[in-house]
C-alpha cells in the first residue's frame, strides 16, 4: 500500500505563522516602494505674501481674509451684466467642486461678484441652489480685487486663484481642461502633503 509522505516544503507551509510572514512580506511592497519615492516639488509661491482684502458678503457682512486662514481657497469672479459669461462661471465653479469633493470642507469657494447688486446675486444663488457652506460670494464692484490678484500673480487672464491655508497665492489657472487638472493636482498636493503648505516665517 502506498503512503504519502509530505515533503520538507510541506511541513513548512504546514506551519501558520509562515503564512503570516509571506503576507506580511508581500504587503510591505507597496510601501517600502512608497517610501522610496521622491516628493514632487512644492507649488510656487510658498514665499509670497499672503492676500489680504476685506469685501462685503451677500448677506452684508464683511469677510477679512484673515477669517479663512486655515482652509485653501479657490478664487474667482461671477460677473453679473454679461449672462453668458454668468452661466459660463457657476458652471466652471461646479465642475470644479465635483472634481474637488473628496477634499470636503477644506477649501472654500470665493466668488468675487461684480456688475450687479446684492439682490441679483441672491435671486441666482437661489435659482441655482448655490447657497452651500463651502460657496462664498462676496461683492467686488469693478473687479478691483481680482485685478489685483491678477496683477500679483503675473497673469492677465486666470479665471481662478489657489490661495493655500495661509493666504498665499500657489497658482493661477484659466479654463482650459490642462489648467483645471493643473488646479485639481496642486489643491490636492497642499492639501495632503503639509511640507508644501508649512506656515510663514
Amino acid at each position: 500500500m502506498l503512503t504519502w509522505e509530505p515533503s520538507e516544503l510541506g511541513r513548512w507551509l504546514a506551519r501558520p505563522w509562515v503564512w503570516v510572514l509571506i503576507v506580511a512580506v508581500f504587503f510591505s511592497f507597496p510601501l517600502v516602494k512608497s517610501l522610496n519615492r521622491e516628493l514632487p516639488d512644492a507649488p510656487p509661491g510658498i514665499d509670497s505674501r499672503p492676500a489680504d482684502f476685506l469685501l462685503p458678503d451677500n448677506n452684508g457682512a464683511n469677510i477679512h481674509t484673515d477669517q479663512l486662514r486655515g482652509r485653501l481657497l479657490v478664487v474667482t469672479e461671477l460677473t453679473l451684466v454679461n449672462i453668458t459669461e454668468r452661466d459660463r462661471a457657476f458652471a466652471g465653479i461646479r465642475a470644479l467642486r465635483k472634481r474637488m469633493r473628496n477634499l470636503g470642507h477644506l477649501v472654500v469657494y470665493v466668488v468675487l461678484c461684480h456688475g450687479g447688486t446684492v439682490a441679483e446675486v441672491d435671486q441666482l444663488l437661489d435659482e441655482r441652489k448655490a447657497r452651500k457652506p463651502v460657496n462664498l460670494f462676496l461683492m467686488d464692484e469693478g473687479h478691483e480685487q481680482m485685478d489685483i490678484l491678477r496683477r500679483t500673480a503675473g497673469s492677465a487672464s486666470a479665471r481662478f486663484f489657489l490661495l493655500d491655508r495661509h493666504g498665499r497665492i500657489r497658482g493661477a489657472f484659466d479654463d482650459r481642461p490642462s489648467d483645471i487638472d493643473a488646479l485639481v493636482d496642486t489643491a490636492g498636493l497642499l492639501a495632503n502633503w503639509e511640507g508644501a503648505d508649512p506656515p510663514p516665517d
